[in-house]
């Protein structure tokens, strides 16, 4: 599991007060997927799978980014805050 360097941080009155959760990227088959979590995740990772937001896909390729590139990534973002009674998961 790889940081994405990318984070969701927590403000009050415009000042960040903590980091909320990171972004990591799981290798699943042949592809990327996005997990967010609050803490670094281990190999195998649990949560609610919903699209990719359009702030973070911005935030992960901005203008200019090669679509070969983008291609590696499912346009997907497992959510480990998420509680469920029939989690989503996957293992590296």
């Amino acid at each position: 599991m790889l940081n994405t360097g990318v984070q969701e941080v927590t403000t009050y009155e415009g000042i960040i007060s903590h980091i909320s959760a990171g972004y990591y990227a799981l290798v699943v088959g042949d592809r990327i997927l996005i997990v967010k979590s609050p803490n670094p995740p281990s190999a195998t990772a649990a949560g609610k799978l919903d699209p990719m937001p359009y702030d973070l896909t911005t935030d992960l390729f901005p203008d200019g980014t090669n679509p070969a590139e983008k291609a590696h990534f499912y346009p997907l973002l497992l959510d480990t805050n998420y509680r469920a009674s029939v989690p989503c998961s996957s293992t590296a």
